[in-house]
């Protein structure tokens, strides 16, 4: 494992949000192969804080992903890159609580996380284990 997870740190911000939602701190830690890289993050609407995602390298993917809102939702997604996945969520919070992460063989991982809130955010990421590409994160 690389001694730092900022040790290959492409850095992609995007900053919008809601009056009464915000999604705070979004972190992906993507240990992946030597090629590492963040490529698109399209956000499609005004109703989210996505900030700092660094890209570092080894075999391994983990994400953290407080969200915060009136009720507080917090997710720690550890996910292991060899066609095993392990997830543990803890959600101490009864409005929010969806998720879905298939996974398929040959070094794809496909995330989709939706998470519903008063408003109703919606979000996908899709990751790809051919030099970790961050694909895309929608939220509607």
């Amino acid at each position: 494992m690389v001694s730092s997870i900022y040790d290959r740190v492409p850095f992609l911000l995007i900053g919008q949000h809601l009056p009464d939602i915000h999604l705070i701190d979004l972190q992906f830690f993507l240990w992946g192969c030597s090629n590492s890289l963040v490529d698109e993050i399209p956000v499609s609407s005004h109703n989210i804080l996505v900030d700092e995602i660094p890209v570092s390298s080894d075999n391994f993917l983990v994400y953290e992903i407080p969200v915060s809102s009136d009720n507080f939702l917090v997710c720690e997604i550890p996910v292991c890159i060899d066609n095993i996945l392990v997830c543990e969520i803890p959600v101490p919070n009864d409005n929010i609580l969806v998720y879905e992460m298939p996974t398929s063989n040959d070094n794809i991982l496909v995330c989709e996380i939706p998470v519903f809130n008063d408003n109703f955010l919606v979000y996908e990421i899709l990751l790809s284990n051919d030099n970790f590409l961050v694909d895309e994160i929608p939220v509607t």
